[in-house]
């Protein structure tokens, strides 16, 4: 194993590495918890149709699949996305958390890397796991909003596609950072490109597809569970 260097990272896929539920759990817990049943009912309705098309598209375009989870929050204040951020991390996140993959990330901060966590979650999630977790680093979803007001959409670069990687890169460039001499561990096939610049890849509770490609590229693989 090479020597750690300050410089050295490990890139952390949220989803299935460090836990277990995917964007579509906080979008419906946002739904059932709107203010008024009309308004519950009208939203329910929404994640109802929109999770099948999503789930559909998780493993060939996460971009995709994260833009249809998050649509239903349409209409909802800023202000109401935040408070119920805090009490889903609170309350749902927080122990949904994989004790094997969080000591992968403990190990890697002792090694003395900087870990950047990557999620499909929305900002207002991720910035909170960041603190818990103790890292400095992390690229998440955000929602738009207009007037303090979300339009059901995500602004640019989304998780999952070719911008996102590239502000990936941005990232750690700018805090003098480089993959070439780090680690990443990730679960979804749709992270491959990603396995792919790093000199040390892993693949953790891997999907059918990021099995297969495991073992033709001959990537380690580790399952974590509580």
């Amino acid at each position: 194993m090479t020597e750690m260097t300050q410089k050295s990272i490990a890139v952390f896929r949220v989803e299935g590495v460090l836990l277990k539920r995917g964007t579509l759990s906080f979008a419906t817990y946002l739904a059932a918890n709107a203010q008024g049943i009309g308004e519950r009912v009208f939203r329910l309705g929404h994640v109802a149709l929109s999770a099948p098309i999503s789930r559909a598209f998780r493993k060939s375009d996460r971009e995709r699949s994260s833009s249809l989870a998050y649509y239903p929050l349409k209409g909802m204040s800023k202000d109401r996305i935040a408070f119920m951020a805090e009490e889903y991390f609170e309350t749902r996140l927080k122990r949904n958390l994989l004790e094997d993959g969080i000591a992968l990330l403990l190990r890697a901060q002792v090694q003395g890397r900087k870990v950047v966590l990557v999620g499909d979650m929305v900002e207002e999630l991720m910035k909170r796991l960041a603190k818990y977790l103790k890292v400095d680093h992390y690229q998440a979803n955000r929602l738009e909003y207009v007037d303090r007001f979300a339009t059901g959409r995500l602004l640019p670069p989304k998780i999952g596609g070719h911008q996102s990687m590239d502000q990936l890169k941005g990232l750690l460039a700018q805090n003098s950072l480089g993959l070439e001499s780090s680690q990443a561990f990730v679960s979804s096939g749709s992270d491959a490109n990603l396995l792919r610049l790093v000199q040390e890849p892993c693949v953790v509770n891997p999907d059918h597809l990021m099995r297969r490609l495991a073992r033709h590229e001959h990537w380690p693989v580790l399952h974590a569970g509580r």
